[in-house]
């Protein structure tokens, strides 16, 4: 009987310990998920919102209180059809953005609860997310239930495409943004504004004022600034961007603008016009994108200036606007920060900085001008061959169209029209602007002649092997890792492949020839999730074993000069896509080389 009652006794105090044990992890995920949820309660108040607000900016203000304040339809008489500015597409990207997400979300909101107060506006919420290790996708799902209930029609993503270390991130954040625009998309004439934010902190009443500045000035892309802070200091953030009308970028610090009439304007906080701005987010009219339906979020292509997505998404714009030009402009009494400590800082920033205004703010309107800057200031991005093209200075090819001033000037000009210029082309003056330079002994081996694998030397030559001639569709980085390779090797010689250039080889051996006369076409080796990177990896060691010296992967961007090599040797480098090897030396018609590419050709199905 005390057996029994021992066991019974264990029984019920494991079973006590469970009970207390979900009790308080229930409590806890309970407690979590009520944090996740997005509160009106959570926001930046009004008071930070503003620097020396005018008589309207108070009007729409108190607006805002009286929408929030009873999620109801607008009293009658505070009903300005004026103030509304149609219906409204916000697109998002957030990726571990759980310490920005209650004040964003919360601002948006007020902003859906402001627009919907009659069946004839609203807005949509189009929120994508990927790569997250936060709780951001938790969070974003509670935000969905809750503007449904709302009645605030959304379409949030949560897990979707994460970056792989192969993806560089302009062509990464390109894909992510076009993502978030997809449904408006399924349907662009339902649209009259979209509103397309970063992850930063920012006020609903701010998101009113760019609709309604927007609309006052009849401009066509609107933002704000952003801001850091940096021992106490404010400096603008959003340099690369920010373009005046001049071409010149924005500075970080005071006066953050170097043309002289954009920069007194902002001395008064009055609206003033600029070439490209993004600063933490853009207003636009939906128009632009049903109209110039072939303008989205993109890297740069291969000749032109270095710049990122949202950049080249302006840039894009002005060019498809024709004479009537892009009417871009910015609203100084709208600031956003990253961090809420740094709100707070600039909202004191402009308290000072608006009690040293003397002027009212101005009623009259921008009087745009609707051409671009005849040339501006590019900004190097993380490719090291960018120092083969001056990325100082970009110049318009036409009217509307900017690409790289080239260094190469006497030997390569480059024209408007990329088809013109070859990547063959574009290598080999490269090449040539670099041997100018230098006093080069070039020891390539053996280079005609029946095979002879007597000597075993690695020539200096380089073998890159090309799927296409068309500048227009090759990756950009690939490019710049080719020109890096012949920036640190000027006495190097250059061969360029493919698969025509191959075959006519007299000394390719036949059983290789019945091989890649099988090739319907050379795959692009450097596109993600290649289907026959094999193929294309053989061809270059094809090429290597006709040539000797080294066959590099396109993806491969060289970090130094290489040494002297005897014999075949080969290198990997895990950060690319594939198995390898990537980097690979080798003397002319080495025997291992042939042997390893006969065996691939008698293992495939390309001699059967």
């Amino acid at each position: 009987m005390s057996r029994v009652l021992r066991v019974l006794m264990v029984f019920l105090t494991v079973c006590s310990i469970l009970i207390m044990f979900s009790s308080v992890l229930g409590h806890d995920i309970s407690g979590r998920v009520e944090d996740y949820s997005i509160s009106l309660s959570s926001h930046l108040t009004l008071d930070e919102c503003h620097a020396q607000a005018s008589e309207e900016e108070e009007y729409l203000e108190q607006l805002l209180r009286e929408r929030i304040s009873s999620e109801h339809p607008v009293p009658s008489h505070l009903s300005d059809p004026t103030l509304y500015p149609g219906r409204v597409f916000f697109a998002m990207n957030l990726a571990n953005s759980q310490h920005v997400i209650p004040y964003i979300l919360s601002s948006v909101v007020k902003v859906c609860l402001f627009l919907n107060s009659t069946e004839h506006h609203g807005c949509f919420v189009s929120i994508y997310e990927s790569g997250s290790e936060d709780a951001t996708p938790l969070m974003l799902k509670r935000f969905s239930h809750e503007l449904k209930a709302r009645g605030i029609k959304n379409q949030i993503t949560t897990g979707g495409t994460r970056r792989v270390p192969e993806d560089h991130r302009i062509n990464f954040l390109a894909e992510v943004r076009n993502a978030a625009l997809k449904p408006f998309y399924e349907g662009p004439d339902e649209w009259d504004e979209i509103i397309f934010l970063n992850d930063v902190y920012l006020c609903a009443s701010s998101v009113l004022k760019l609709l309604r500045q927007k609309s006052t000035h009849d401009a066509d892309v609107v933002s704000g600034m952003d801001y850091v802070t940096r021992n106490e200091e404010v400096l603008f953030y959003d340099t690369w961007v920010n373009r005046d009308m001049t071409g010149v970028n924005f500075h970080n610090r005071l006066p953050f603008i170097e043309d002289t009439e954009a920069w007194e304007r902002f001395s008064n906080l009055e609206p003033f016009q600029v070439f490209t701005t993004w600063a933490g987010g853009i207003v636009m009219s939906a128009a632009l994108l049903r109209e110039k339906k072939n303008v989205s979020f993109r890297p740069p292509k291969l000749l032109e200036c270095a710049t990122c997505e949202v950049d080249n998404f302006l840039r894009d714009l002005w060019a498809a606007s024709g004479d009537h030009g892009l009417r871009v402009m910015i609203v100084p009494k709208v600031f956003v920060t990253y961090s809420r400590e740094d709100f707070s800082k600039v909202h004191n920033f402009f308290l000072e900085f608006s009690s040293q205004v003397q002027a009212e703010t101005s009623t009259e309107k921008i009087s745009f001008v609707s051409k671009p800057p005849q040339s501006f200031r590019c900004t190097g991005m993380e490719f090291s061959g960018e120092q083969l093209i001056d990325n100082t200075v970009a110049v318009p090819q036409s009217t509307w169209l900017w690409g790289y001033s080239s260094i190469w000037r006497e030997d390569f000009t480059l024209r408007s029209n990329s088809s013109l210029s070859s990547l063959r082309d574009i290598l080999q003056n490269a090449v040539k602007f670099y041997k100018k330079s230098r006093s080069c002994d070039i020891s390539t081996g053996q280079t005609s002649g029946e095979p002879d694998d007597s000597d075993q030397s690695v020539p200096q030559i380089f073998n890159f092997v090309l799927p296409h001639d068309d500048p227009s569709r090759f990756p950009r980085h690939v490019f710049m890792n080719m020109l890096e390779w012949v920036r640190l090797h000027p006495c190097y010689e250059v061969k360029i492949h493919d698969k025509e250039s191959i075959m006519v080889d007299p000394n390719l051996p036949e059983l290789w020839s019945i091989g890649l006369a099988k090739f319907e076409e050379l795959p692009d080796p450097y596109i993600r999730h290649m289907t026959s990177s094999a193929q294309s990896r053989l061809l270059g060691l094809v090429c290597l074993y006709l040539e000797g010296g080294f066959f590099v992967d396109g993806e491969v961007m060289p970090t130094s000069e290489l040494g002297r090599i005897q014999g075949v040797q080969m290198a990997f480098d895990q950060r690319s896509y594939g198995g390898g090897p990537h980097i690979l030396g080798a003397p002319r018609y080495p025997k291992t080389l042939r042997n390893i590419i006969s065996t691939v050709f008698q293992s495939s199905d390309m001699i059967n």
